[in-house]
């Protein structure tokens, strides 16, 4: 059975091909080639957490596949991102687990994508500013695919307190030549944005 750590596949996943194959797995669902049931979430408070399974299976490209993803909110105390994941490959023949990886960077990368994605398809493809909402690991994720498929001059990021979004800031900018701007308010002015914050309060609310 392989097993890939993080490490290992970020070093074998790339953006664009994870794009490429969402898009022909969105394809598959839409034409009724995918069996993919509503994920069962299982809160469990007493441990200030829950436990989410996603099966799924593609016809077209006879692939068998669950992910199990965690989250407890207190991992951060522990230097620990909130949400884990893992994901198991099995025969489809058999049934047999033949492949199990580590999903954190899958799951980061694959909603970054699937947002990239929608904006490849729906979006002004002449838009040269995008507004990101939340600083974490998700708008880095959001940013790196986003430049995948827009041609995108300034990227403008929205934490709270503006100190998240200039650490990613100080991160993009020495490895991008785009202009990333840190805004500590929610008035944003841009073409479009992404919501790519796990705030339990409104990231926007209406004034007046």
């Amino acid at each position: 059975m392989l097993v890939l750590s993080e490490k290992d596949v970020q070093k074998l996943l790339t953006i664009e091909e994870l794009i490429q194959a969402l898009e022909q797995a969105h394809i598959q669902y839409s034409t009724g080639k995918a069996v993919m049931p509503v994920r069962l979430v299982v809160p469990l408070p007493q441990i200030h957490g829950r436990i989410t399974t996603m099966p799924g299976y593609l016809t077209q490209d006879k692939a068998l596949g669950m992910k199990v993803v965690t989250y407890f909110q207190n991992n951060p105390k522990q230097d620990l991102p909130a949400i884990l994941a893992m994901i198991m490959l099995f025969s489809v023949e058999t049934g047999k687990m033949i492949a199990a990886m580590d999903g954190s960077f899958i799951t980061a990368t694959r909603t970054a994508c699937a947002s990239a994605m929608a904006t490849k398809a729906l979006a002004n493809p002449n838009t040269p500013v995008a507004g990101i909402l939340g600083a974490g690991v998700q708008a880095r994720a959001h940013i790196q695919a986003l430049c995948r498929v827009k041609k995108l001059q300034r990227i403008k990021i929205y934490s709270p307190l503006g100190i998240s979004a200039e650490r990613v800031r100080q991160e993009l900018e020495s490895a991008d030549d785009r202009v990333v701007e840190p805004r500590d308010d929610r008035a944003l002015q841009h073409r479009f944005d992404g919501r790519v914050a796990a705030a339990r309060g409104p990231a926007l609310c209406r004034h007046g």
